[in-house]
């Protein structure tokens, strides 16, 4: 005898995996809501001990771009370093990998932070969205020292007046201490 169906949105498991095991790749728990305009990132992880998540602080996943004017986001990149550090970023489109571009942020000094709206990377690249390219993912690193900052996204959800800190994601894979 078949089981009675269920109910929409319960007893759904995604499972998901990195087969490169690159661990820079994760996914968020986002809820949203149609009717409203409200979302709110719901993400929570699981964390192993003797596990590093460093890289975490580096990856800012489904970023928008202006494909989403009601949503737009503005950019975190805080040095935790105590002289400054020449950053820069690599965009890729969320729905294939593909590289949109790289650039080169300034020397954030030390212990301060770096704050831009997304729409300075479209006009630094040159690039413009197309109407499907609603997100996109952003890898940070530095040509010198080790990687020492934490990046972070804020959209600003224009239809409720509100911020939402889209920044925490979970990791797939982990890195373990003894890679």
């Amino acid at each position: 005898m078949p089981n009675p169906p269920l109910a929409p949105d319960e007893g759904v498991v995604l499972h998901l995996s990195d087969p490169q095991n690159l661990g820079n790749n994760g996914f968020q728990h986002v809820i949203y809501s149609d009717l409203n305009g409200f979302f709110e990132n719901a993400s929570m992880c699981t964390y192993l001990n003797n596990e590093r998540y460093e890289g975490v602080n580096r990856i800012l996943i489904k970023a928008h771009t202006s494909a989403l004017p009601l949503y737009l986001v503005t950019i975190y990149l805080h040095n935790h370093y105590d002289t400054a550090v020449p950053y820069q970023g690599r965009i890729t489109d969320v729905r294939d990998g593909k590289q949109i571009g790289r650039l080169p942020l300034q020397n954030i000094p030390g212990n301060s932070s770096y704050e831009s709206p997304f729409a300075f990377f479209d006009q630094t690249l040159g690039w413009t969205p197309r109407s499907d390219q609603e997100s996109v993912n952003l890898f940070f690193n530095t040509t010198t020292l080790g990687f020492y900052a934490t990046a972070g996204q804020m959209v600003v959800n224009t239809r409720l007046s509100t911020y939402v800190n889209m920044t925490h994601f979970c990791a797939i894979n982990h890195l373990s201490t003894s890679q």
